[in-house]
């Protein structure tokens, strides 16, 4: 089930209003407690200036006022009217530390007591209003680093076409913006009843027009959504170890994670996910171009590269 106002998975529990107020909450804490985690006062009890360090050597030196020499002015400078204090400390406890010392490997009592105060901070009700097995905010980010890869592809661009070609006639109602596409490109469009097992629909008489129209006369064997559902779903079980990784770069989702993904999805009013859709995609060899009018949310390739056919998923609702 898809929100197509954040093109992600649907925000379960949180109309798209709440979840925008609750990321943006979530968003200012978030980068309170980047503040907090990468800033630091300078130990020297005259100047006490707040330093942030993102990266690089643990020996830092202060600025503030006074000047101090540095290598590009050769001399003493102020660095723009920045002013240094010019104390050197090391960054993770704050121990004062003179010119000449190398920091090879320094007992940092200030290292324990930070990832406390951090352990405590992100623990606060408030990080955790959305529940970590949902994992809202890598999801978003997931997703969008997806969509970003996919309408970057030569699948992007051809889906740009579709709906930039229909924009581009001012006289066409974009409302209509399925038939517009039938009548420009040959793309015949087939609406079905938005509930959970709609997107198994969609593609599922897609898939029986393209077999009528290769076998036309023959008898073909019946297939249902259900069963499109199961296939999916055991498609997703048979290799848990690649489908663990498809839905969050670089991450992998637990057995049991995908074991109650799939507990879930034979529920028939549980809407087809992302999830789902990879799985059919992989089992049936189909490439699914999922959109709404004027928008294009994802394209979903099989992952051996064979694609028989293409099925154009328009949704206008809300799931």
């Amino acid at each position: 089930m898809l929100c197509f106002r954040h093109s992600i998975e649907w925000h379960t529990g949180y109309s798209c209003d709440e979840f925008d107020k609750e990321r943006a909450q979530n968003d200012d804490l978030a980068s309170d407690v980047t503040v907090l985690a990468y800033s630091k006062k300078c130990p020297n009890e005259a100047c006490g200036t707040p330093i942030m360090k993102l990266e690089g050597c643990d020996v830092m030196t202060c600025c503030r006022f006074e000047s101090h020499a540095c290598i590009e002015s050769k001399g003493d400078c102020d660095h723009g009217g920045r002013n240094y204090c010019g104390q050197r400390f090391c960054w993770s406890c704050l121990d004062i530390i003179s010119k000449v010392i190398r920091l090879l490997e320094p007992n940092c009592q200030g290292i324990r007591e930070r990832i406390e105060l951090l352990g405590k901070l992100i623990s606060i009700q408030r990080l955790d209003s959305i529940p970590d097995i949902y994992d809202e905010m890598a999801q978003i980010i997931a997703a969008t680093e997806r969509n970003e890869r996919l309408q970057a592809g030569p699948d992007g661009e051809r889906l740009l076409e579709l709906t930039t070609a229909a924009r581009s006639n001012r006289n066409i109602d974009l409302n209509n913006l399925d038939a517009e596409i039938q009548r420009q490109f040959g793309l015949h469009s087939v609406e079905v009843t938005g509930d959970g097992a709609c997107s198994f629909r969609a593609i599922l008489i897609s898939e029986k027009k393209r077999i009528i129209s290769r076998h036309l006369g023959k008898q073909q064997p019946d297939l249902y959504n259900s069963e499109m559902r199961d296939k999916a779903i055991q498609q997703v079980l048979d290799d848990q170890s690649y489908y663990s990784t498809v839905l969050r770069p670089g991450e992998r989702v637990s057995e049991t994670e995908l074991r109650n993904w799939a507990d879930s999805m034979r529920d028939p009013n549980t809407y087809g996910d992302e999830m789902a859709n990879i799985a059919v995609s992989d089992h049936y060899h189909i490439q699914l171009v999922i959109f709404r009018a004027g928008e294009l949310l994802t394209v979903v390739n099989p992952r051996d590269g064979c694609v028989e056919y293409t099925a154009f998923l328009v949704n206008v609702g809300t799931h």
